[in-house]
């Protein structure tokens, strides 16, 4: 078992990312091995990570009778019938369905254990999945296209 460093939860071996936040838990690892001290007692799994600037991001919903609703995304938020950001009125969700994350530069999506399970692009999420922009999100009988602004320089 692996606890992850960000919100506590204990892993199976073998994950590379936490199945509760989806922070990265190979990198950890390694970090911890590797771990070097200063002259003041701190390791670098201590020292403070560079904040990583999250891209403009959201949802749009592609089926149904609201067709074309947007929701912007946050850091973290969750999607579901009641008791989330994004409500959803379906009654294949769950009330708590899944979880969109922004961490280490990436939007991840995380299932929460939902009964009829959510898809990207037609495959099932069992661990935390990368989403890329174009990636069509499936949970119930809702189809969610994942949009990424991207920064123009």
């Amino acid at each position: 078992m692996l606890k992850c460093e960000k919100c506590g939860f204990k892993n199976p071996d073998g994950l590379e990312r936490c199945h509760t936040c989806g922070t990265s838990l190979l990198e950890f690892a390694q970090t911890m091995q590797d771990a070097e001290i200063d002259l003041h007692g701190a390791t670098i799994v201590d020292m403070e990570v560079p904040q990583v600037k999250r891209p403009p991001a959201r949802l749009e919903l592609k089926s149904g009778r609201f067709s074309g609703r947007v929701y912007p995304l946050r850091e973290n938020q969750t999607f579901g019938r009641e008791k989330c950001e994004i409500i959803l009125r379906d009654r294949h969700l769950s009330r708590q369905h899944a979880a969109i994350k922004f961490v280490e530069g990436d939007y991840l999506l995380i299932d929460l254990g939902s009964a009829n399970h959510t898809f990207v692009n037609d495959q099932i999420v069992q661990q935390p999945t990368v989403l890329k922009d174009g990636d069509v999100i499936s949970a119930g009988d809702i189809d969610l296209e994942f949009k990424l602004k991207k920064e123009t320089a």
